[in-house]
């Protein structure tokens, strides 16, 4: 008896068989160990190892594609996108850089050691804090430093600010441009007819002026942190007792009111659109394209995205407790459901995926092939006239494809119908085979 069991498993395992024209009798292995799909996908030990001609997973440790590697994501990346390349070992290794430009920028650091080049191929790097210059960061044409923050100069066109034993003495010079820093007792900076700068006792006082039009100035005043003042001829922002207490007021109609701020929140956008917020209880905002009202802040959001004048909805996103989301764009004609950690749900035209129990909702796909897998123990996909029900991975699955159906058990018991088979008193015709391939 038990050599005749024998003998039926191996037959089972490495017999082919052709009995049906059905694409479901395609696929072959010995499900959970080694199974390949009909897509010419192949799993083994699932969910763990999964790959075909441009993929390869190892969950939930690495997934290579194409020119795309990552390890344990986010720590190892390396990457290509349409616009941008990462190469990432954190916290060791970071550089990132667009490559669609002619001459590539680049930014690379290891540790403390950091080296790029710009776009006209200029080149920069350092050791921090010992020495290192950067060109074209934090909106400076370049920034040198000599053990920071004893020293470093910064550079905007013609322009540059010196900074020893930073930030208590600095001094500025340039192209109409200069200034003192002796901090915090007393600093002035001045770009002619530009912006000008001073402080006493610093943050107690502070007086700003800076040019925002052709014929128009920005002015500020503040007396931290009993009132902060700030005007041009278009708008007026009051603030008292920062930052409790605000009132703005910018053209004929708009006023914000903070009474006090971030509790009690009125907005008047003009005569008929406004938003009220009363943190954290509820929060309403009705403008020309959007509405939105949330409760008691993480609780409940709804929020409408309008097309033109006449209302017309773009898009609806509601959620609870922030992670759970039911969000629709009309023009796009796509959904996204979810009730964490319960299921999923995606839709676009006709298709959609449903998979139960998802604990990374994040909508990143890199999380979701490493990492979704393991909870997904449910999953219905439906593209067109095509549905797939899988349930553990593979242990029960339902395929459709057209008017021919299929229902399987270990991925190699398969009972399967076609519809068109179906008789008028309507018994199916039922096939059942065990093949590990064609």
């Amino acid at each position: 008896m038990k050599s005749k069991i024998l003998i039926f498993l191996f037959l089972l395992i490495f017999y082919n068989s052709s009995l049906s024209a059905f694409n479901y009798a395609t696929e072959k292995g010995f499900w959970p160990f080694y199974f390949q799909n009909s897509d010419n996908s192949t799993a083994l030990f699932a969910p763990f190892i999964n790959w075909n001609k441009d993929k390869f997973i190892f969950r939930p440790l690495f997934l290579k594609e194409k020119n795309n590697f990552y390890f344990l994501y986010p720590i190892v990346e390396f990457s290509e996108t349409k616009d941008k390349i990462t190469k990432r070992i954190f916290p060791l290794f970071n550089r990132t850089y667009n490559k669609n430009k002619i001459q590539e920028e680049k930014f690379t650091s290891f540790l403390l050691v950091f080296w790029g080049r710009t776009g006209n191929n200029k080149t920069y790097g350092g050791f921090f804090p010992i020495y290192g210059k950067l060109i074209k960061t934090f909106n400076y044409d370049e920034i040198n430093f000599y053990l920071w923050p004893l020293y470093f100069n910064k550079r905007k066109q013609q322009d540059i600010d010196y900074n020893i034993i930073w930030p208590f003495f600095g001094y500025s010079k340039g192209d109409n441009y200069k200034g003192i820093r002796i901090w915090p007792l007393y600093g002035y900076t001045e770009k002619k007819d530009y912006k000008t700068t001073m402080f006493y006792l610093w943050p107690l006082f502070i007086f700003r002026d800076k040019k925002i039009g052709p014929n128009e100035w920005e002015h500020q005043k503040l007396f931290f942190p009993f009132y902060i003042h700030t005007y041009s001829k278009n708008y007026n922002y009051n603030t008292f007792l920062y930052p409790f207490f605000r009132y703005n007021k910018r053209g004929e109609n708009y006023k914000y009111y903070g009474l006090p701020w971030p509790f009690i929140i009125y907005r008047k956008f003009d005569k008929k659109h406004y938003s009220l917020s009363f943190f954290p209880l509820f929060k309403r905002v009705y403008k020309k394209n959007l509405e939105n009202f949330s409760l008691l802040w993480v609780l409940y959001k709804n929020e409408k995205t309008f097309l033109n004048k006449e209302k017309e909805i773009y898009e609806r996103k509601t959620s609870f407790l922030l992670i759970n989301r039911f969000e629709t764009n009309y023009k796009q004609h796509t959904k996204y459901k979810n009730i964490w950690p319960f299921f999923e749900y995606w839709e676009n035209n006709e298709s959609y995926i449903f998979k139960a129990f998802e604990l990374f909702p994040f909508k990143i796909p890199v999380v979701y092939e490493l990492y979704s897998a393991f909870f997904n123990i449910f999953t219905i996909v439906k593209k067109g006239n095509n549905k797939k029900i899988n349930f553990l991975w593979g242990l029960f699955s339902y395929e459709k494809n057209g008017k021919e159906k299929c229902f399987k058990v270990f991925k190699f018991l398969k009972f399967y119908w076609d519809d068109s088979q179906v008789k008028e008193n309507g018994e199916f015709a039922w096939n059942l085979f065990y093949n590990l391939g064609t």
